[in-house]
Parts: structure tokens; sequence; C-alpha cells
């Protein structure tokens, strides 16, 4: 499966295997490691991933807390800060806010800061707009709403990564950095920037930066992926399929009575109705020399469709608001000029080209229609196979999923 699978993920990421890592070590993840000092209040100091088993990281998420003290404290103060320092504050809080694990999966944490990356200029302008008390809760409400999505494909990156060896990781660790790549020219033009440092810029003034983005792309992508390969190949669809579908379905093709025809329409108001008499007079005479139906129309015509000839595509049955004239359309012989007749404020002459009774659309019309509608539905369903991928994961997290508990519940404890 694995082999079948190299070819196709050619756009994922390879930061997904910085997740197993952080189990074991502290590592300083986002775009830069935390700094005393900001030297540029506008590049956001993105969040510490720590692990929580490690002695170091627990030192440090409770200096990571002390600072968070400082900082609603500096807040809910009197004295007036510049607006630099309302940067910092903020993006130290952000920081802080961001290194919180909010969910483990089989172990492997879920930091805020992940499932909040691309909501960061909508944060970043909801901040200057909002309470704190409202931002924060605004906050956790996209986590609660996005967070099932992150379980779902952590789930499916640690699975992809246990069945490959070191060799099939490495090879790759290439597609996805050739992928990336590719993105990074999309995001460069969408943000109108031409070098790395300024497309870097850019990310950080919207509250995320380019590792993150490169993270969540990437692991998109091996997502859908390893979904699609382990859905595999629909089962086959034969002839007795597409019959069967066919009648079971018969209002899908159902035809109703239709008509293809042609029209010469002269209108008059009450002062001018002889005017348009001796028009359509000369219109026939020239039909009964010869001319075409066509050339006569454009020239007579003041119908709707007189620039085209007269001419008017398949019309169904009912459609027509006119119940005279469609009466005449469906009763009159096909391939033969109707008799003149006064409809609403005008005259009117019709040419029926084709007519097909109500009835079935033929099934070697409807063969390749049929099989494209029900295609999507030999394939195994993703849906069932993450669910089952969910059933069996070990999940903690104060956060709803929405998880069936009949399922789930064992294996989803809570911090």
């Amino acid at each position: 499966m694995i082999d079948r699978m190299l070819p196709v993920v050619l756009l994922c990421t390879r930061s997904v295997i910085l997740g197993t890592m952080l189990c074991w070590s502290v590592i300083p993840c986002g775009c830069n490691s935390l700094k005393k000092k900001v030297d540029n209040p506008v590049m956001v100091p993105p969040p510490r991933r720590v692990s929580l088993n490690d002695e170091r990281a627990n030192a440090a998420d409770k200096a990571l807390a002390e600072g968070s003290l400082k900082l609603k404290q500096a807040a809910a103060s009197d004295i007036v800060q510049t607006s630099g320092e309302e940067t910092i504050l903020a993006q130290n809080d952000d920081a802080v806010f961001g290194a919180q694990v909010v969910a483990r999966v089989n172990g492997a944490p879920i930091f805020a800061s992940e499932v909040l990356e691309r909501y960061g200029e909508v944060l970043a302008q909801a901040r200057e707009k909002l309470p704190p008390d409202k931002f924060n809760l605004l906050r956790e409400n996209i986590i609660a709403q996005n967070l099932r999505a992150h379980v779902e494909r952590q789930i499916i990156v640690e699975r992809m990564k246990a069945d490959m060896k070191p060799d099939q990781l490495k090879q790759l660790d290439g597609y996805l950095d050739a992928a990336f790549e590719k993105e990074m020219v999309k995001l460069k033009e969408q943000l109108k920037v031409q070098t790395k440092p300024e497309l870097e810029y850019e990310l950080n003034k919207r509250g995320t930066c380019l590792e993150d983005v490169r993270q969540s792309f990437q692991n998109n992508r091996i997502a859908m992926e390893y979904l699609a390969v382990k859905a595999g190949k629909p089962e086959p669809i034969n002839r007795k399929d597409l019959v069967e579908y066919y009648e079971s379905h018969p209002e899908e093709f159902r035809l109703e009575s239709r008509v293809k025809w042609k029209q010469i329409q002269c209108s008059f108001l009450k002062s001018d109705q002889e005017q348009a008499r001796v028009k359509m007079k000369s219109a026939l005479e020239e039909l009964a020399n010869g001319a075409s139906f066509e050339d006569v129309a454009r020239k007579y015509s003041d119908g709707v469709t007189a620039k085209e000839g007269g001419h008017w595509d398949w019309t169904q049955k009912g459609s027509l608001s006119d119940k005279k004239l469609e009466e005449i359309l469906f009763t009159a012989n096909v391939g033969e000029l109707s008799d003149v007749t006064i409809i609403g404020r005008a005259y009117q002459v019709v040419f029926v080209e084709e007519r097909e009774s109500a009835g079935m659309r033929p099934f070697a019309e409807v063969q390749q229609e049929i099989h494209k509608k029900i295609e999507p539905t030999r394939f195994p369903n993703p849906r069932k196979i993450l669910d089952a991928m969910l059933a069996s994961a070990v999940i903690e997290t104060d956060y709803p999923l929405g998880l069936d508990t009949a399922k789930a519940g064992a294996n989803n404890a809570t911090k």
C-alpha cells in the first residue's frame, strides 16, 4: 500500500515527523523561539511547543504561566501603554495561549496555535474591536469548532508514518518539500510579495508564520491522499447495475412531450391591425414563392426569435403561458405550415419541425450518465475508515469533539 501511496502524495508536509519528537524533548517550535525582547513588534513571537512529560517543559510552563499572570495584571492596570507596548503584550498573550495543549492524540500534543493558524488575520482584527473576555471566548469557540478536524488529521498522519520505512519517509520528505515550494509561489502571488522574507513578514502580520503554514498545508495533503489510497479502487460497474438504476429511477429519465418549431409573428395595436394583416399576407406570399422561412421571419416577424429566423428550441408541453399557441404546436402536422391565427394582439403562423411524445429517454442514450451517477457510491466510505481510526485512538481533550461515545468513549479521556 505504501508503494502505491508515495507517487500519489506529491503534495504534503515534512513537519509531520515533529509530532513524535515533541513527546520526548523540549522543542521551541513555531517560527522562532520565545525571546525576552521583541525587536520588531510586528513580527509575532510564535508559541513555544513543549512536552508535558519533560521536567524542563514543566518549568517552562510555570514560567509562561507567571508571565501570563503579569500580562493580565499589566492589562488591568491604569498605566497608559504606547501602541508598541500594547502590540508586544498582545503578541506575548498569543504566544502563551498558542503554547497550550488543547488535545493529545495517542500521546502526541495538538497546540492551540495549530488550530488557530488559519484564523490569524481574523483574530488580529477581532482583538482590536472586542473586549478581552469576548476575544478569549472567540478563540475558545474557534478551537471547539475546528479541533476535531485536527484530531482526525493527526491520527491519519501518525498512521501513515507508522506504515512507512525510514527510506520511504526520506523520499516522502522530498515530495513534501517540493510540494510546498510550489505552494509558496501561490502564496507570494496572493500576498503580492517577491521574496521569502517578505512572505514571512506578511504572514506574521496575519498572526501566523511560514513554518505553521507549511505544516498545515502538508498535513492536509497527507490526510487527503492517505484516505484516497485507503479507500482504494471503486467496485466495477456492469450492465446489470446500470439497468437496475435506470429502472428504479424513472423520474430522472422521464421525457415530457416536446416540440421544436419556427414562428412568424406580426403584432398590432387596435389602430394598425390592418397593417399587420397586410404584413403577414406578404410573408405568406413569399413563403409560397419558395423563400426560406428564416429569411421571411427576419424580414417580417417581430417575434422574440425573429433575428434567429424564428427558430425556437425544444419546448416542453405545459411550459408556454399561451395555451392556444401550445395547442397548435402539439396538434399541427410536423413539417407543415400552420394556418394563420390571431393570438393575443398578433397574427401568428408556425412551422413544427420536430415533435416527441412523452416517455423515457432511451437507455442507450443515458448509460454514461448513469455510470457517472453511481460511480462515487462504489468507493469505500472514507468517513467509515476515519471513524474506525478514531475509535481505536486515545484522545485526551476538554473540548467536545462530537464523537460517538458508544464507539470511542472508552478510548477518549479528559485531561
